[in-house]
């Protein structure tokens, strides 16, 4: 692996997690499970939601962490600046179609990056290539053994297989991006609803947390919606209806979406639920359950 790889990639982006950081130490409350139970932490964004060299191809050095360095940083530098522009104001100006596909593009990588996710598209594509018996004739092989060099496999078919691990590797890190980058997707996305309220006045802040974007049934659905906290005040809606964004609204001066959204949000963590302080620690703790 190459020296000027980078090590932590952060599959909680700190562009993101800065917004409940508003302590004057610059740090925000990571709450957790250990084997006493819950228990939670000041820290700064860089200082959680990370895991070393989560997407960089180990096995694939010419590749190394390609997809944070040249992929993931770029979206999320994007979206961060789009998140300052959905946070200064009272009104969201209208997106252009640049920024309204970065802003769709870094909501398809939450739905992907997470180090659970990352696991279960390594696990799927290593089983597919099990199933990928190519055929060696007598010609490919002879062709080997002019190109195989020594310490090589001995013949064609144990080539393959060493090489079956290299491919699951880089072609996991590969699918992220393709996913991240889905056409019918992101199209849907770009085409929904989308308002940004501000929920400052209530009992409850909005919490976050490692699986902080919320996606409520198939995005086909008349009544699917996208949801997700971009600050503690902060929530951005997207809806396939007018008439469902209305019915969301209607739910915000009970405190319900807050609920809503503060529930989903602990009940879908893998490791790490977020807030700006621990006030809400019996409501993390009711609805949080390790994994």
């Amino acid at each position: 692996m190459t020296a000027n790889v980078s090590k932590d990639h952060h599959y909680v982006p700190r562009g993101y997690l800065k917004r409940w950081a508003t302590g004057s130490d610059g740090k925000l409350v990571a709450f957790f499970h250990h084997a006493r139970g819950l228990d939670w932490d000041r820290k700064t964004p860089a200082q959680t939601g990370y895991r070393p060299h989560l997407y960089t191809a180990t096995l694939n050095p010419e590749f190394g962490d390609a997809l944070e360095r040249e992929f993931l940083s770029k979206v999320d530098d994007a979206a961060s600046k789009l998140m300052d522009l959905f946070t200064s104001g009272d009104v969201v100006p209208p997106l252009d179609a640049t920024q309204m596909n970065d802003w769709s593009r870094y909501l398809m990588t939450l739905m992907h990056r997470s180090p659970a996710r990352m696991a279960g598209l390594h696990e799927q594509l290593a089983e597919t290539l099990k199933t990928v018996n190519p055929e060696i004739t007598p010609e490919l092989e002879a062709d080997y053994a002019t190109w195989k060099q020594p310490g090589d496999p001995a013949n064609l078919a144990d080539y393959f297989a060493s090489a079956r691990p290299r491919d699951v590797d880089l072609g996991t890190k590969k699918l992220l991006a393709i996913l991240s980058n889905s056409l019918p997707i992101g199209t849907h996305i770009n085409r929904m609803t989308k308002k940004v309220f501000n929920l400052k006045g209530l009992k409850h802040e909005l919490l976050t947390s490692d699986q902080p974007l919320i996606v409520s049934g198939g995005l086909g659905h008349t009544n699917a919606f996208l949801m997700m906290a971009l600050s503690p005040h902060r929530l951005f809606v997207a809806t396939n209806t007018i008439e469902r964004m209305s019915t969301l609204a209607d739910a915000i001066p009970s405190g319900l979406l807050t609920k809503e959204n503060n529930a989903s949000v602990c009940q879908n963590a893998e490791r790490f639920v977020y807030g700006s302080n621990a006030s809400q620690a019996s409501f993390v703790r009711k609805y949080f359950r390790p994994r």
